[in-house]
C-alpha cells in the first residue's frame, strides 16, 4: 500500500507540473511552490524526493551538484543561506542515524506536506481501498499525519487547520479484533481531535434492487417487479453480483431482446430455477472461460500485475514478440466490463474479478508466465544505477513470483536477481517501507541458494545486513538475532560484522533488554581495540572529565567544526556502539 500511496502523491504532483504550460497555472502553481518551501526546510524536500520523484522538477534549485573539495569529501552548496541537502547522502552517515528517527523524520515531512497543500479554499481528499492489506508501515505513516496535525495547529497559532478528509474501504469479513488496521481505528475513535465516521456498506434491500434493474432495463418497475425479487433473493442485494447475474442471463439466452416487443424479454421459470453461484468470482470465471483463447491470455497477463497494470510497463513487454498485441487486445476488451481504462492504467473491474482471472491460469503455467514477464522487464535494468521509478520494483516483483528453482540455474543471472533485490530493499529501507523491504532481500537470499556465502560472499553478506535491519525496523527480534548468527557463523573477521552487531546492540536495547545490549557492546567494543577499566571510582571519573576538559579547552568551537572527519573505521564505529548505550 505504501507504494501505491507516493505513487498518488507523485502522479498529482506530476499534474501540478503540467499547469506551467499555462500563466495562470504557472502562478498558481509557483504558490503552492512556495507554500510548501515555507512549511518544508530543503532537507524535507530532499527526503520527500526518494519516494515522490516529481519533487525534483518542481524544486530544481534544491538538487544541485555536490562539488568535491581538496580532501575529497563531498561539500554541501549553499543558496541564500539555506544549505542544500545530496540526494544520494554517505552511507557511513547515514548508518549512524537511529531507524526510528528515519521514519518519524519521513511521518513529520509528510505531515508538513499534506498542511501546505490543504487549506479552506484547496481541501484534499485521501481516497485508500483495501485498508484490509496494508501493513504496519503503511498504516503508522496515515495515522501519523491524522493524529498530529490537529495537535500541531494548536501549538501554532498562526498555522491554519488542516483541511483533508482521508476515506478508507476495507472488507470487514476480512478483518477480525487482532487485525493491524483495528488497532489504528480504535487510536482514531479515541482520539478527541479525529472526526470519525464508520459507514457499513451492504447490499441494497429489495426496493433498490427493483429500482437498480428498472434503471438497467429502462423498463417500470411494475414490468421488472417479478424479475427483481427473483434476483435480489439470488443476489442478496451485492450490486456487482446483481450487474453480473444480469450480463449472465443475456450470455446464456436466459434474456434477449424481441424484435416484436421493442424491449427486453426473459424466461422467468428458468431464472428461478436456475442455480446460484456461490459468490461473484464464480460468474466472473464463467464470464472469462466464454473468451477467445487471445483475450483470455492478455487478461492473464495483465492479471499478473494485480488489480491494475500501467500501460507503460505493458509496452516495454511489449516489444518482444512473445507478449506483442496485448495492449490491442485488452483495448478491445474494455466494453465487457472485465477490465477498463484509467488514465495509464488498465484496471481489472473488481479485485474479485481479477482474482477470478488469475486462478484461470493453470497451476503448472504461472510460474513460467510471470517468470517471462520478468525476464523482459529486468534485462535493462542496471543494479550500478538503479531506477527510482516504480517500473523497476514491478520487474523485480515479476522475478520473484516465479518460484520455482527450475528457473534459477545460471549462477550469474541469479547473483543479478539477488543484486537486484537488495539494491530494491536498501530503497525501501531508505523511505521507511521496512515490511517490504524485507520481502525483497529474503527473495535475494533465496536467489544465492545454501551455497550463497561460498559462491558470492560479499553480495550474501550486505543481504543479511539489510534484512538484519529490515527486522530491527520491523521490530523482529528474534529474527534479527537469527541473521546476525548466520553473518556471525560465516565471517571471522570482526569488521566485517560489526554492523550487524550494531544493529543488534539497537534491538536489544529497544526491546527490553538493556541489560544483554550492554553486554554485547562491551564485547564489541573489546573487539574494536576499546578497553574499559573495572571497578571504576567517582574519583577516576571526575580526574578523567578533568583532564577531557582541560583538553577541549585548547579548542576554539571553529577548530573543532573545521577539524578534519574520522578516518579510523574502527574508531567510528566504537563511538556508534557507545552512541547507542549512553
Amino acid at each position: 500500500l505504501l507504494l501505491l500511496f507516493f505513487l498518488a502523491f507523485d502522479e498529482f504532483f506530476q499534474s501540478l507540473s503540467r499547469m506551467r504550460s499555462t500563466s495562470e497555472g504557472a502562478e498558481a502553481l509557483q504558490e503552492l511552490v512556495l507554500l510548501i518551501e515555507h512549511q518544508i526546510p530543503a532537507a524535507g524536500i530532499a527526503t520527500l524526493s526518494q519516494v515522490i520523484p516529481s519533487f525534483r522538477s518542481l524544486f530544481p534549485d534544491v538538487f544541485r551538484r555536490v562539488v568535491p573539495n581538496d580532501d575529497g569529501d563531498e561539500e554541501i552548496e549553499e543558496d541564500e543561506g539555506i544549505m542544500l541537502l545530496q540526494h544520494s547522502i554517505d552511507h557511513s552517515e547515514e548508518d549512524s542515524i537511529p531507524a526510528d528517527t528515519i521514519k518519524h523524520r519521513l511521518h513529520y515531512f509528510f505531515e508538513r506536506l499534506i498542511h501546505a497543500i490543504s487549506s479552506p479554499e484547496r481541501p484534499v481528499l485521501l481516497f485508500l481501498d483495501d485498508l484490509q492489506w496494508a501493513d504496519n508501515a503503511s498504516l503508522d505513516l496515515i495515522s501519523s499525519f491524522v493524529m498530529k496535525s490537529h495537535f500541531n495547529v494548536m501549538e501554532d497559532e498562526n498555522m491554519h487547520p488542516h483541511c483533508f478528509v482521508v476515506a478508507g474501504t476495507y472488507r470487514s469479513n476480512e478483518v477480525d479484533d487482532d487485525h493491524l488496521l483495528l488497532a489504528h481505528i480504535r487510536d482514531f475513535m479515541s482520539a478527541d481531535a479525529v472526526r470519525l465516521t464508520h459507514i457499513n456498506v451492504s447490499g441494497v434491500d429489495g426496493e433498490g434492487t427493483k429500482a437498480m434493474i428498472s434503471y438497467a432495463l429502462q423498463l417500470p418497475i411494475r414490468l421488472t417487479r417479478e424479475l427483481s425479487e427473483i434476483v435480489h433473493a439470488k443476489t442478496l442485494g451485492n450490486p456487482l453480483f446483481i450487474k453480473e447475474f444480469l450480463n449472465s442471463l443475456q450470455a446464456e439466452g436466459l434474456m434477449y431482446y424481441s424484435q416484436k416487443e421493442k424491449r427486453l424479454l426473459w424466461d422467468i421459470e428458468s431464472i428461478s430455477t436456475r442455480p446460484v453461484d456461490d459468490d461473484v468470482a464464480a460468474i466472473m470465471t464463467r464470464k472469462v472461460l466464454r473468451m477467445p483463447p487471445d483475450v483470455l491470455y492478455a487478461l492473464s497477463v495483465a492479471a499478473c500485475f494485480g488489480r491494475r497494470v500501467d500501460e507503460n510497463i505493458l509496452k516495454v513487454l511489449c516489444s518482444s514478440d512473445q507478449f506483442g498485441g496485448v495492449i490491442e487486445i485488452l483495448q478491445r476488451v474494455e466494453t465487457d466490463g472485465i477490465i477498463q481504462k484509467q488514465g495509464t492504467y488498465f484496471v481489472f473491474a473488481h479485485d474479485l474479478v481479477h482474482q477470478a482471472v488469475y486462478d484461470l491460469i493453470d497451476v503448472d503455467e504461472v510460474g513460467e508466465l510471470h517468470y517471462n514477464i520478468g525476464l523482459q522487464l529486468v534485462k535493462d535494468i542496471s543494479p550500478s544505477n538503479f531506477p527510482t521509478g516504480k517500473e523497476s520494483f514491478v520487474a523485480i516483483d515479476q522475478i520473484n513470483k516465479a518460484s520455482s528453482s527450475v528457473y534459477f540455474t545460471d549462477l550469474s543471472f541469479r547473483n543479478h536477481l539477488a543484486t537486484l533485490n537488495l539494491k530494491a530493499g536498501e530503497r525501501l529501507i531508505e523511505t521507511a517501507e521496512s515490511s517490504s523491504a524485507l520481502v525483497y532481500l529474503q527473495h535475494g537470499i533465496r536467489h544465492l541458494g545454501r551455497d550463497g556465502w561460498e559462491e558470492n560472499y560479499e553480495l550474501c553478506l550486505k543481504l543479511y545486513e539489510s534484512a538484519c535491519q529490515a527486522c530491527y525496523l520491523n521490530g523482529f527480534v528474534n529474527r534479527v538475532v537469527f541473521y546476525a548468527e548466520e553473518i556471525d557463523k560465516h565471517t571471522t573477521d570482526f569488521m566485517r560484522r560489526v554492523k550487524a552487531v550494531w544493529i543488534l546492540i539497537q534491538t536489544l536495547g529497544s526491546s527490553g533488554k538493556p541489560e544483554m545490549a550492554i553486554e554485547k557492546a562491551f564485547s564489541a567494543l573489546r573487539e574494536l581495540g576499546e578497553e574499559f577499566p573495572e571497578g571504576v571510582t567517582e574519583a577516576d571519573i571526575f580526574s578523567t572529565l578533568s583532564s577531557t576538559k582541560a583538553l577541549l579547552s585548547t579548542y576554539t568551537k571553529e577548530m573543532i567544526l573545521n577539524a578534519p572527519k574520522l578516518r579510523d573505521e574502527r574508531k567510528q564505529w566504537a563511538i556508534k556502539i557507545m552512541d547507542n548505550i549512553s
